[in-house]
């Protein structure tokens, strides 16, 4: 009940709690995985054989490459050297000519006729997605000229010597780098923030000295740990519902398979977060130590989890921490559900409930044994005051008996003082001075 309440009267932790992972994936979805447009690219066009140079620069796709004209070679390549351009096109002196001699007679073109019909690329690779962007262009903008230079009826020979057929199951025609991203971004982004809000709820509470009270009146050990889960889980809803809603309506990503299915693996990541976060509050003495465990625990989480890199690709040597990892088989198993339409009958999506769940269990098994011992232990916590029922009743008796033990002596000292008018007869209020000590040792027994 007091999470709830602290919950509730925080309404910046509240608001701060769900919105943040939906503004970081909407960000990325903004900034990352889209198509680079206005790529400046130098063209040297030498060929004065024909206009087939010419034609084919109408078929680049002007809103990916922004052509720069330049009057020599030397001139663009050093202006890639600079910078100021990302690659350079060239066209040789006869490329019309070459290029109708080879289609004529494939079979009989020299090595000379057929290097002197070629386009010459040249790319700045230090950007790789420039470079893929800039070179998928050129590529469509081939097909769609050699389509124009055979006849009709023999435009099959234009085309690439293979099918390229996709089984990705979205409605989407063009995937694209943030269908791949996005899911495993989720998972991440509600398993990083759940364990660094969580981390600090027990030590707040030890710092306070909330959790000592506690304790001292015979809370349970999984009394104190359901009631921080209860409150996160709901906030973990809150945010999944959210997050989906966002990626989905506002920015269009597949989502091929069940609502109900990719919220309940990421409620299962969040609960794993959960149990990472109060195992990792239980181990720290202060917020500083927290947020260090909280930090080293979230990041390599991301890094090997397959969100931003396939796991195919990771170094031999790191592949066994992406296995032992929750968030790679969540981010495996939420990106099937979204764009191949998996269910629970999938192993990969049963392989994310099992890990998940393990990994739950074993940290919230480890929160508990620490506690326990904390518990066990007088002032383990940290904070003011004993830790267990009996530390503190021997506390309050230490207490009770020496402040007797002044009063004792106190009465004793008065007691000799006043011997001279306890022998004449005590008057009412002068008996009440003299009793005093002993009313308040009476009063502090009973209390």
């Amino acid at each position: 009940w007091k999470s709830l309440v602290r919950v509730r009267r925080n309404h910046i932790f509240l608001l701060f709690s769900l919105i943040l992972p939906t503004i970081q994936v909407a960000l990325y979805c903004l900034a990352v995985g889209r198509d680079p447009v206005n790529l400046a690219v130098a063209v040297v066009n030498e060929d004065r054989s024909g206009a087939l140079g010419t034609h084919f620069l109408r078929h680049v796709s002007s809103s990916v490459v922004e052509q720069r004209p330049f009057s020599s070679v030397d001139a663009a390549l050093q202006a890639v050297q600079e910078g100021r351009v990302w690659g350079m096109l060239y066209f040789g002196p006869n490329y019309t000519h070459n290029l109708q001699m080879r289609m004529q007679d494939i079979t009989r073109a020299s090595a000379l006729t057929v290097g002197n019909s070629l386009i010459n690329l040249t790319l700045d690779t230090t950007n790789q997605q420039v470079a893929l962007a800039i070179q998928s262009a050129s590529v469509q903008a081939f097909l769609a000229f050699s389509a124009e230079l055979v006849p009709p009826q023999h435009s099959h020979l234009a085309e690439l010597p293979f099918r390229m057929r996709s089984i990705l199951h979205t409605s989407d025609e063009k995937p694209r780098f943030v269908h791949f991203v996005a899911p495993g971004l989720m998972c991440t982004m509600i398993f990083s923030y759940t364990v660094g809000l969580t981390a600090l709820l027990l030590v707040m509470e030890k710092k306070s000295g909330i959790l000592d009270r506690q304790w001292s009146m015979g809370a349970r050990v999984l009394e104190v740990m359901l009631g921080f889960a209860v409150t996160q889980v709901a906030l973990v809803c809150l945010q999944c519902v959210l997050l989906l809603s966002c990626s989905v309506q506002l920015f269009s990503l597949p989502h091929e398979g069940s609502l109900a299915t990719t919220v309940f693996v990421l409620l299962l990541v969040g609960i794993s977060g959960l149990s990472v976060g109060l195992f990792v509050s239980s181990l720290a003495k202060n917020e500083m130590q927290a947020i260090q465990l909280a930090i080293s625990i979230n990041s390599p989480a991301m890094i090997v989890s397959g969100t931003l890199w396939p796991l195919e690709a990771l170094h031999p040597a790191l592949r066994w921490l992406a296995m032992l990892s929750p968030t790679s088989w969540a981010a495996s198993a939420t990106r099937g559900i979204m764009t191949k339409g998996h269910d629970l009958h999938s192993s990969s999506v049963q392989m994310a409930v099992v890990a998940t769940c393990v990994w739950s269990a074993v940290f919230l098994w480890g929160c508990g044994l620490q506690l326990s011992r904390e518990r066990s232990t007088p002032d383990a916590g940290g904070g003011p005051g004993c830790c267990t029922d009996q530390a503190v009743v021997q506390g309050c008796w230490g207490k009770m008996l020496n402040v007797g033990r002044r009063s004792w002596r106190a009465w004793e000292k008065r007691q000799k003082n006043d011997s001279v008018i306890l022998s004449r007869g005590v008057p009412h209020n002068e008996f009440l001075s003299v009793s005093l000590p002993l009313v308040s040792l009476e009063s502090l027994i009973v209390c």
